[in-house]
């Protein structure tokens, strides 16, 4: 009786078949590691974007409400906005009954990473008269810290004040933020109508 001959595997197609595994292996393992990356590249993007409107946003409702009394310090990198409130009874009728001040600054920090601020002006300078429009903001008081944090990754803080939007009269504060970090960077610019002039 004759027993039944196995061939096996031979070592050239042993060899072969793990050529093959390893290199479907490394391309699944690059593709991987290819979406991971865009992955949080996608992400960061995302947030700095985020980031950078809110801010923008929040500018742009404090300034909508403000009078025309929005100053703004290049060289320090202040913008400081005044909100009248306005007495429309009586015998006092047009008459500003109370002014809140409202101040944005940059700072940067020793690892060179700018970072944007917001307070109530009087509570980061009890001296600055927010009723005296020449009053201006001690910015040796206007500080680092997180309570009055904004956002971080600031590159680009600027505004300038004019009267360019050509279907109005009003004043129009135009702000640009620009935002970066590791990984991304987003330039934000808006117009600003003053409405309550």
């Amino acid at each position: 009786m004759r027993l039944g001959y196995k061939e096996g595997f031979s070592l050239v197609e042993l060899m072969l078949s793990i050529l093959m595994t390893s290199i479907i292996l490394l391309g699944l393992i690059t593709l991987f590691s290819y979406t991971s990356r865009s992955l949080r590249v996608t992400r960061a993007r995302v947030a700095i974007q985020d980031q950078a409107k809110d801010s923008v946003n929040h500018i742009s409702s404090y300034v909508q409400d403000s009078g025309s009394v929005v100053t703004w310090d290049g060289a320090n990198e202040v913008l400081t906005v005044r909100k009248k409130t306005i007495d429309n009874v009586g015998a006092s009728a047009s008459a500003v009954s109370a002014v809140d001040a409202y101040v944005y600054w940059k700072k940067t920090d020793s690892s060179g990473t700018g970072h944007l601020y917001f307070a109530d002006a009087t509570s980061v300078d009890p001296g600055f008269n927010p009723m005296d429009d020449s009053s201006v903001i001690d910015t040796s008081k206007l500080t680092a810290d997180k309570t009055h944090l904004l956002t971080d990754d600031v590159d680009t803080f600027e505004c300038s004040i004019d009267k360019k939007l050509s279907d109005s009269t009003k004043e129009v504060l135009h702000v640009q933020l620009k935002l970066k970090d590791s990984v991304s960077e987003f330039n934000c610019e808006k117009d600003i109508v003053m409405r309550n002039q």
